[in-house]
């Protein structure tokens, strides 16, 4: 990677996104006959969010997938568009997921269209209360999909139990459990994590008491 592109407020980071149900949509292969069929394009009055717009509405008449393995680095910068216009990007990328979500036949209350984006974009609360709050939404989404059938149910099911597995990790310092919300609940019979993933969790199991180890569901 050229040095001279290290300057002051780029960065750049390994395009793997957290977020299994999320694609990405700077680099995403179609065939132009999928968009001429389905009279599909950006849409402007969607931007600075119309690239998300355009994938969804893909998603609707095509099969996609996600690979495992990055392929590309992204350079961020306070000057992208997205930076810039971060609240329009986040009003109308909410415009999207309502829309999505009509499609499972849920018409989102305010707070749940707020909970449904800090989960999508991130910014998980570190405390019971929101991951109880998370795993009694994507039951609702769950039981939805089973009504329309517009996810393949087991495909949904893992990749909502991926988020949950990945913030398990990420919140093992906390003073309660997220495994054990995380074992007792379907998710893990949609995703039991490899042996690689669980490694990931020695340093904290190391550092309890045997115990309270045999307290924790793993």
């Amino acid at each position: 990677m050229p040095t001279d592109l290290f300057l002051p407020g780029i960065r750049f980071r390994n395009m793997k996104h957290p977020n299994a149900i999320c694609f990405l949509i700077l680099f995403l292969p179609i065939r132009k006959d999928v968009l001429l069929r389905h009279n599909l394009r950006f849409q402007a009055t969607y931007m600075p969010a119309e690239d998300y717009k355009l994938w969804v509405d893909v998603v609707k008449v095509a099969e996609i997938v996600n690979l495992e393995k990055p392929l590309l680095n992204y350079r961020e910068s306070t000057t992208q568009i997205s930076k810039q216009k971060s609240h329009l990007r986040i009003s109308n990328a909410n415009l999207v997921r309502t829309e999505m979500l009509n499609q499972l036949g849920i018409v989102p209350t305010p707070e749940q269209l707020n909970l449904h984006a800090s989960i999508l974009d991130d910014y998980w609360h570190p405390n019971e209360v929101y991951f109880g709050r998370v795993f009694d939404w994507f039951d609702f989404i769950l039981k939805n999909n089973r009504k329309t059938n517009f996810f393949v149910p087991a495909a949904l099911g893992q990749a909502l139990g991926k988020i949950l597995f990945r913030h398990w990790l990420e919140h093992t310092s906390l003073n309660f459990n997220p495994g054990k919300l995380f074992r007792e609940s379907e998710y893990y019979k949609y995703y039991q994590p490899p042996a690689k993933a669980l490694l990931k969790l020695a340093p904290y199991y190391r550092s309890i008491s045997f115990h309270s180890r045999k307290k924790v569901l793993l």
